[in-house]
């Protein structure tokens, strides 16, 4: 094995990566869609069978729960429906991560049980990981690692992670021999092949009960979307590019994205340089499970221990929130599995590594781009008409669309959370919530048939990911607020000509656009 693998050279740029490993995320092509048409449909109609197996019993317990009001059967019937969307697979995982970071749009008891969907999942087998090692590089596993634990140390919707250590002659580009093995579940090909339009259609069912599960998105853009994330190779790349995005932000090593082998690398294998740290959130209840270890002993360092903790969050919250801003304003490329499980934080070294690059979002061509920055100034200045318009620019409406009771409609959305007047929370206390403005605008989008482009939608989604995230960590952050320089920094010149400025005039007119934005 030793003579037949070259030695590692420089680490590759996202281009040369691409090349060489022949990665197409633009126009990502799944490999079930080469099969003859019957095969599609008996494969279909296997999932729409087994998911109504699957979920007939969840549905009928969840439904006596509710008309009986029992404690003990509503704690049975979250038990019973978080192990059913574990065993529905990874479509249905990645839909339950993201209830996971909407406190503000679902129950609390059922965000707390959907976070147990962020970093834990069913497991495949020893053999299946070996056999994918002998597909993907043609070696078995100790010919590549010193050491490699069999046992995972955790499995997500995707892939399971292993700890492991290099050789040293295969050693990544920065030295680093301890390493995260991630391993593709085999059955996700299937999963991610059908699962997102037979979720559409659960969604919208859904719908009919309890409205926040009405989301509105272009099918095909979206199934495109969660299928590249089963393509280890298009993770890779990905985290090739935020690297190089984010050179200068990492220098100083606050924050991180892991290094790769670019040598052993395929569809269903990836190594990573090992990150260290807590993921975020093992971090939600540190402090209280830490003022309630000492209160009973020293009231006054319990209260330190709280403070030290709040504002390690609150940190948190800023890197993170700095970070995202970022990867879509600056790079139009974010990263679209934002939740607690995808962060990591090392308390010693005061550095956040963000890991799971599968999904990224992207906004497709300058047009959306510019609505898009029309639609985050009329959030901020709570512009009706302006959303509305931004909002039909990102979507396709029906040719009867009544645009004046829709305008309405928009407008009476955002006043429903936020004072047009004062650009605050209605009710005066606490930040503008933007996802409750958000829910509801996505409500009135599917009450008119209007359906946001596919780019748009995972941009919208990362989004409300990213504030049920940062809510968690600090719940006084003002995303809205925090947002106003970000818009004006990286879309200066989009900002300037809804405000009927002159952008070739220059900064000087900066006074000007953000008091049109209403922060000053």
């Amino acid at each position: 094995m030793g003579n037949e693998v070259e030695q590692k050279s420089d680490q590759k740029s996202s281009i040369q990566l691409a090349k060489e490993h022949d990665i197409n995320v633009e126009n990502y092509q799944h490999p079930m869609s080469n099969l003859p048409w019957y095969w599609q449909w008996f494969h279909k109609i296997k999932r729409v069978v087994y998911l109504s197996c699957l979920f007939v019993p969840c549905a009928s317990v969840s439904l006596a729960a509710y008309l009986t009001n029992i404690k003990s059967w509503k704690e049975y019937s979250l038990d019973m429906l978080v192990s059913t969307i574990e065993a529905a697979g990874c479509t249905f995982q990645k839909y339950g991560q993201w209830v996971s970071n909407r406190p503000d749009m679902f129950p609390q008891f059922l965000v707390e049980a959907m976070q147990k969907l962020c970093s834990h999942a069913p497991m495949h087998s020893e053999a299946l990981t070996r056999a994918a090692f002998k597909e993907s590089f043609g070696a078995e596993i100790e010919d590549i690692f010193e050491e490699f634990d069999l046992t995972p140390i955790a499995s997500g919707t995707v892939a399971q992670v292993y700890r492991a250590k290099l050789k040293p002659e295969y050693a990544l580009e920065d030295g680093t021999v301890r390493v995260a093995v991630k391993v593709r579940h085999p059955h996700v090909m299937q999963e991610t092949f059908y699962d997102v339009d037979i979720l559409y259609h659960f969604i919208n069912l859904g719908s009919w009960f309890y409205k926040a599960f009405s989301v509105p998105f272009d099918r095909a853009q979206f199934v495109n979307l969660l299928q590249k994330q089963v393509d280890l190779t298009c993770e890779a790349l990905n985290l090739q590019k935020f690297k190089e995005n984010f050179a200068s932000e990492t220098q100083d090593g606050a924050l991180a994205f892991p290094s790769f082998s670019d040598k052993f690398l395929s569809e269903s294998v990836l190594v990573e340089g090992w990150a260290t740290g807590k993921v975020l959130e093992d971090f939600f209840d540190a402090g209280k499970h830490a003022i309630q270890g000492t209160v009973d002993t020293l009231e006054t360092l319990s209260q330190n221990i709280g403070d030290q903790i709040t504002e390690a969050k609150r940190d948190m919250a800023v890197t993170i929130f700095d970070t995202a801003m970022k990867m879509f304003l600056r790079d139009n490329l974010m990263h679209g599995d934002l939740h607690a499980g995808n962060v990591m934080y090392n308390t010693e070294t005061e550095s956040m590594t963000v890991i799971d690059a599968g999904i990224t979002c992207a906004l497709d061509g300058t047009s959306s781009s510019e609505n898009f920055v029309k639609f985050l100034h009329a959030m901020c200045t709570a512009k009706g008409e302006q959303l509305s318009e931004s909002l039909l620019g990102m979507a396709d409406a029906p040719p009867t669309l009544d645009r004046e009771q829709f305008d309405l409609d928009i407008q009476q959305a955002i006043e429903m959370f936020m004072d047009p007047d004062t650009k605050r929370n209605k009710r005066g206390d606490g930040p503008v919530p933007v996802g409750d403005i958000t829910g509801e605008v996505f409500r009135t989008l599917q009450r008119h048939q209007v359906y946001l482009h596919g780019d748009v939608t995972s941009l919208l989604m990362s989004i409300a990911m990213l504030e049920g995230l940062i809510e968690q960590l600090d719940p006084e952050f003002d995303m809205m607020a925090e947002a106003i320089p970000y818009i004006v920094r990286y879309k200066f010149d989009a900002v300037a000509s809804i405000q009927g400025v002159n952008p070739s005039v220059g900064s000087g007119l900066l006074f000007r656009v953000l008091s049109g934005c209403g922060m000053i």
